[in-house]
């Protein structure tokens, strides 16, 4: 019995040995991470809430910024409020604009009626001329006799 249970020690041994191959050591262990490692790390749940580059895709670049205006540019540029009275204003030239085309419309057809009437009258006055001649001819012949 006493080499039977040599025998099993001995076989007990080997087996210690074998897992004894498959086990760590300390140098082993210190190229692991800890438990305190880890807590320095970036989790999943940090990412999710992290701008990916395809997010970057949309946003301005500075480049893109510089040739934006600025405010400042903003101060020296006229306003919609700014721009009321000159509306104003252009829809009262309009007005005139409109009033003073009819009044030219108005005024030419007077003038043509004038002329057509300086026209008749330059005919009348022709006219009373030549008889105004006649009567002066008929008056000095009647004196000569």
């Amino acid at each position: 019995m006493s080499e039977q249970i040599l025998e099993q020690l001995a076989e007990e041994i080997k087996d210690i040995k074998s897992s004894l191959g498959n086990m760590a050591t300390k140098e082993d262990l210190a190229s692991v991470a800890t438990k305190e490692d880890l807590n320095n790390m970036v989790t999943k749940e940090d990412l999710a809430s992290m701008a990916s580059k395809s997010d970057l895709n949309h946003m301005a670049t500075k480049d893109d910024l510089a040739s934006m205006a600025s405010k400042s540019d903003l101060d020296h540029m006229a306003t919609k409020d700014d721009l009321v009275p000159i509306k104003d204003d252009l829809d009262e030239l309009k007005r005139t604009v409109n009033r003073n085309y009819e009044q030219i419309a108005l005024n030419s057809e007077t003038l043509d009626a004038l002329v057509q009437s300086n026209h008749r009258h330059e005919k009348i006055i022709e006219t009373l001329s030549l008889r105004s001649n006649e009567h002066e001819s008929d008056i000095r012949i009647l004196k000569q006799r």
